[in-house]
């Protein structure tokens, strides 16, 4: 039974079954679905070409309107950032000038005025305030032999203290949480009374040389980022000596005393940023298609 219907058996007693249908069935079936699949991969063919032109007709649109809108972005970067570099040079200066120093007169502090400040700036800074006083001092060398006996567990025993009695007290304000802090009671602002008292004690500060003092001061500030409260301290401490301090001066001190950032430069590389990201992007969509374009009438 070689042949489908058995015709090469003729002359042979064999029965041989007729499958030439199926078999034609099966191959014809095969043939349709070629055909199906050919159709459906023409079909997603085509879409891909009208999708690849709707990208590229979109990328050469972006091209030709967000390029100019680049530049001219650019050159708006580029006069912002020549402001925040001409900003932050004038900041620069007015920081070494002392400005900030300057409008909250530190130089007019004494030697237990400028002990009573960083005091103050310490208990308000907590357990971390305290320890970094302590650090301070005793790593300058003309205060060393006076800081000696000064033991820092006596100094974060008052820190600890303070910082009990600032949670029992509940403050609702910030004044409040000063004075619970500081351990005040009926006291002047410009009085060290309560915690306060107490820590001063603790420092034997009174006689030592009025630099050293200050260099310590000019640490702590630097390295506990402390503006705000000194200028605070200041302006209550000087108050007892009859000394004003100009609130719009010290206000902008403090402002000088803030990290440097101009929302004009930042906003204007944002912009440039989106925008060269948005050619960058069209950019490689010509380059990947455009070439495929090209070719498409050769196929």
């Amino acid at each position: 039974c070689d042949c489908c219907d058995g015709a090469d058996e003729f002359s042979s007693a064999a029965r041989c079954p007729n499958t030439c249908v199926d078999l034609a069935k099966q191959a014809f079936g095969g043939l349709e679905r070629a055909c199906k699949q050919k159709m459906q991969l023409a079909v997603e063919g085509q879409a891909l070409v009208h999708h690849d032109a709707a990208q590229l007709a979109k990328a050469r649109t972006i091209m030709t309107e967000a390029k100019p809108q680049l530049d001219q972005l650019g050159e708006a970067l580029f006069k912002e950032e020549a402001l925040e570099q001409a900003l932050r040079e004038d900041r620069e200066r007015r920081l070494e000038e002392g400005e900030i120093a300057r409008a909250l007169k530190l130089d007019l502090l004494t030697v237990p005025m400028m002990t009573q400040a960083m005091v103050r700036m310490a208990l308000a800074q907590g357990m971390s305030g305290v320890d970094k006083l302590h650090e301070v001092l005793i790593e300058n060398a003309d205060l060393q032999e006076v800081m000696d006996d000064v033991d820092s567990a006596d100094m974060l025993e008052v820190a600890m203290e303070a910082r009990d009695a600032a949670k029992a007290a509940v403050p609702q304000s910030r004044d409040d949480a000063a004075a619970a802090s500081a351990g005040e009671g009926t006291c002047s602002a410009h009085e060290a009374c309560g915690f306060e008292a107490q820590m001063l004690e603790l420092l034997p500060l009174a006689d030592s040389p009025s630099e050293a003092v200050r260099q310590a001061l000019d640490r702590y500030l630097a390295e506990m980022n402390a503006t705000e409260i000194l200028a605070q301290a200041s302006r209550e401490i000087l108050g007892g000596a009859n000394v004003v301090v100009d609130d719009a001066e010290a206000a902008a001190a403090l402002e000088l005393a803030m990290p440097f950032k101009h929302e004009g430069a930042d906003r204007a590389r944002q912009l440039y940023a989106r925008a060269a990201e948005t050619v960058r992007a069209a950019n490689e969509t010509l380059q990947e298609l455009g070439p495929l374009e090209s070719m498409r009438h050769v196929f």
